[in-house]
């Protein structure tokens, strides 16, 4: 399958924004039991971040929101240069961001 990618900065963007905030919203987890099956007793229900629930670490949610924080800070200072060397500094920095997350190993290819 081909590499996922984004033709704009805003469909980043969006991107970023939108399953970030999906990792940290909450989520019902409910615990297995010796042989693997759930245990869905309403006293064994838990709230977590949905990242838990999908298995990934602190670490894996953490660089995923410091993805979209270093996009967000660029892409804030991106929208108000001007045209010229800034700006197009800024994009490569933009630019190597998006490539930086589609090399994340969390990213389906």
């Amino acid at each position: 399958m081909a590499q996922k990618t984004f033709s704009d900065r805003t469909l980043f963007n969006t991107y970023i924004c939108n399953t970030d905030d999906c990792m940290h919203a909450l989520m019902n987890f409910y615990p297995t039991d010796a042989a693997g099956n759930m245990d869905y007793s309403p006293d064994k229900k838990q709230q977590q971040a949905a990242w838990k629930c999908w298995g990934l670490t602190e670490a894996e949610s953490k660089q995923w929101s410091l993805f979209r924080q270093r996009n967000n800070e660029l892409d804030a200072k991106f929208i108000v240069s001007a045209e010229g060397a800034e700006r197009n500094s800024l994009q490569e920095l933009l630019d190597k961001n998006q490539a930086d997350f589609l090399a994340y190993k969390l990213i389906p290819k």
